[in-house]
């Protein structure tokens, strides 16, 4: 059975729990698409996508214009989620952005093969996600240009602190939505194809940010090419004039001294990139030999070294803590929670909340340090005091489950609300759904109800029913009917139907 066929028989299995039938949504069109695609397989997975497609119809009457939306196109991950309350009505909504998103990519897949031949590679690397997230960049953000998109190869690793492997996240902000399909295409080239590209290989790190830029600018002007967008319009003069005066002026200043022969490549109304990033290479190269390029592993040592001299002199608690969280991410080498601990203790006893709850982390699990989970709740609740809202949460945690304190829900539950505003449930929930359907990422039921779990502590209605199932069935979790119906009941009692409807056939 094919993966695809595989996936399409998981997403069945979680439209009949009811979970997504308020978080997922294949519009009509790319289910066709997708039915089409598979028309040549067994009959049992004619039949998978049939039934699946059954259950979409039922269900896209229950689903509003912007909850989360997940979509599995060409093997990437689209994500939409929520808009803003502040902003709906004045952005695309989440199933729109998705829907462009996909045209986007139909349109490189279709137009420009040599540029979606690099996505095809980062795919089988690890999961290519790309989310549209209408909350980007965040409303009153001090910015004077707009923000298009953003290529975070760390993305995944914000909510899960074991992630292995690489993963090529790209978010499409508020603005990219307004941009025609083709641009945006072409922007989702600079990001995957050049940016993550870069990841891939490693190089990423290792480049002056200004080489990072016009190696993905140039694959930028390969899709314009492939388009065939009219070079004469203003747009299109102004992207030449930013590459030129901007992003490449050095690479073009290398070209005409050093390779005044290759120079021409460059003189012409359609260059010819797949050339010029041959010559790109070797000017990347001549900038390794004559130093100007040092390895991130080197630059972060340094930094570290300035730090620490800086620190050492004038003991300023900010760079306390960072020097200690240098040591908990450094690159080139294992963590060093031990040495890590030493410089957090040396903030946190200046008042560093930063510094109290990685301190307060380190005790709490015994890394670096012996366990001690009074000194952990003692180093949570300073850090509290000055609102820390993930010493909140972890507060809440450790009352809900009586872990070094007398178990009170009630408590739990107050300080799970005073985290709420420092936190996205939006990608925790989504996270824990593609966990637990074995989309992108493995099947992996007990890591899809962590993150459940702390999305429904922070309020999410969909996660909390999501974990009261789990609950009820044992997944990934023991078997504890009592508590999945507490979980059901908060999630009905926010409104939401899947739970409505459970609680009634009860």
């Amino acid at each position: 059975m094919t993966i695809i066929v595989c996936l399409a028989k998981a997403f069945i299995l979680a439209l009949s729990s009811d979970i997504l039938r308020e978080g997922l949504l294949l519009n009509d069109k790319f289910r066709r698409k997708l039915i089409r695609f598979v028309s040549g397989f067994a009959v049992g997975g004619g039949l998978c996508f049939l039934l699946f497609g059954a259950s979409m119809a039922a269900a896209q009457s229950n689903l509003g214009q912007c909850d989360n939306k997940i979509y599995l196109h060409q093997d990437i991950v689209i994500l939409g989620f929520p808009c803003p309350p502040n902003l709906i009505g004045s952005v695309e909504t989440s199933q729109k952005g998705v829907e462009k998103i996909i045209e986007a990519l139909d349109l490189l897949a279709h137009d420009s093969p040599r540029s979606f031949a690099v996505i095809e590679r980062l795919k089988k690397a690890g999961p290519v996600i790309i989310i549209y997230d209408p909350n980007y960049p965040a409303p009153g953000t001090n910015i004077t240009t707009s923000q298009i998109a953003l290529f975070l190869p760390t993305f995944i690793e914000q909510f899960d602190k074991n992630a292995k492997g690489k993963q090529f996240t790209v978010i499409i902000g508020r603005d990219g939505m307004k941009w025609p399909v083709k641009e945006l295409a072409s922007v989702l080239v600079h990001e995957l194809m050049g940016h993550g590209k870069q990841h891939l290989e490693e190089r990423i790190d290792t480049m002056r940010v200004l080489d990072v830029e016009c190696e993905a600018w140039l694959l930028e002007e390969l899709a314009y090419q492939d388009f065939k967008l009219d070079k004469l319009s203003r747009d299109m003069v102004d992207f030449r004039q930013q590459l030129e005066k901007i992003h490449c002026s050095d690479f073009i200043r290398y070209m005409r001294k050093r390779l005044p022969d290759q120079a021409s490549l460059w003189d012409v109304q359609n260059p010819d990139v797949m050339k010029l990033l041959k010559v790109f290479d070797g000017y990347i190269e001549a900038q390794r030999e004559r130093g100007m390029i040092s390895s991130a592993q080197a630059a972060a040592l340094k930094q570290r070294d300035d730090r620490m001299k800086k620190a050492e002199r004038k003991g300023d608690p900010q760079d306390l803590f960072e020097i200690g969280q240098f040591y908990m991410t450094p690159i080139g080498q294992d963590p060093d929670p031990k040495t890590a601990a030493t410089w957090f203790k040396k903030a946190a006893d200046k008042g560093h909340s930063g510094a109290q709850f990685a301190l307060a982390q380190l005790y709490e699990n015994g890394d670096g340090v012996g366990q001690d989970l009074d000194q952990a709740v003692k180093l949570y609740v300073k850090a509290a005091k000055q609102g820390d809202y993930e010493a909140f949460y972890a507060l809440g945690v450790l009352f809900e489950t009586g872990r070094g304190v007398q178990k009170n829900i009630k408590k739990a539950q107050a300080l799970y609300a005073k985290a709420r505003p420092g936190f996205d449930a939006r990608p925790l929930f989504v996270f824990g759904q593609l966990h637990n359907e074995g989309v992108a990422f493995p099947k992996n039921s007990n890591k899809a109800y962590d993150f459940f779990i702390k999305a429904a502590r922070l309020g999410d209605k969909a996660a909390q029913f999501a974990v009261g199932m789990a609950l009820e069935k044992g997944s990934g979790v023991p078997k504890d009917i009592v508590l999945a119906s507490v979980w059901i009941h908060k999630s009905a009692e926010q409104g939401y139907a899947p739970a409505k409807r459970k609680l009634a056939l009860n």
